[in-house]
């Protein structure tokens, strides 16, 4: 065990290390191309691991929350032509009221059923996106995404954006991590080995247990679709080519 413990601690300092020094030893095209897009597809795959490992729930409608997300803010700030904080809050709003609707048709089922019907959903975004022509501009998706300045922080750096992503990957990794530690989580945990057991085991009058496959599947739902709201991250990444398509 002692040696175990060892080798982790010294896995995690040697990838510390690395994600740390990674943008000074990379050209830029490999920053962005890989280090930057390994980042924000890492918290679409944190969402997946969330439901399925947690909650018992693979999902396939996780890419469909998340380019619903950077449509979003790419509508708002070229089409509408609004300020890029305003098109991430809405972004994060309007991803997590869809996946509220995903959740509500969904919610109760299980197994291939429930496979089938979140890749139904994902379809759904999926032509939507192609088809739709004043939202998402079809096929040709959304052009003329320009890079946000926050302060003296001007992401148009790939140097930058890959901090800014960094920081915000960790620590909704750090946030997850406490999540499942806490009632919440291991209640999730419990629902998904016996769901009744939980509902027998504990007072009725707790929503989590009282519908159990209904409260605490549905709210796991809600926070997997706010790690899919990086889609915006998606977004700012595609304005190297100026334009959104994330499918």
């Amino acid at each position: 065990m002692k040696t175990i413990s060892i080798l982790r601690i010294g896995g995690v300092v040697a990838l510390a290390i690395f994600l740390l020094t990674y943008p000074f030893f990379a050209s830029p095209f490999f920053v962005i191309q890989i280090g930057i897009q390994s980042l924000f597809l890492g918290l679409i795959a944190l969402s997946l691991i969330f439901l399925a490992g947690y909650s018992g729930m693979v999902s396939l409608a996780q890419m469909g929350l998340y380019g619903a997300a950077g449509y979003t803010l790419g509508f708002l700030t070229v089409t509408i032509g609004l300020s890029w904080y305003i098109g991430v809050g809405a972004a994060l709003i309007a991803s997590v009221l869809l996946s509220a609707i995903f959740a509500f048709i969904s919610v109760r089922t299980q197994g291939i059923y429930f496979l089938m019907i979140t890749l139904a959903e994902a379809m759904l975004v999926f032509y939507f996106a192609e088809q739709n022509d004043y939202f998402t501009n079809g096929h040709t998706g959304i052009n003329g995404i320009q890079p946000p300045t926050v302060g003296s922080l001007v992401l148009s750096d790939p140097t930058t954006f890959y901090f800014v992503t960094l920081m915000i990957a960790v620590l909704v990794y750090l946030g997850l991590r406490y999540l499942i530690r806490t009632p919440f989580g291991l209640a999730l945990q419990g629902i998904r080995d016996n769901a009744q057991r939980i509902l027998t085991w504990v007072h009725r009058s707790h929503s989590y247990y009282r519908y159990p496959d209904y409260c605490g599947a549905g709210q796991s739902h809600l926070f997997r679709r706010r790690l899919c709201g990086s889609g915006i991250f998606h977004a700012h990444y595609k304005l190297r080519q100026f334009i959104y398509r994330p499918f």
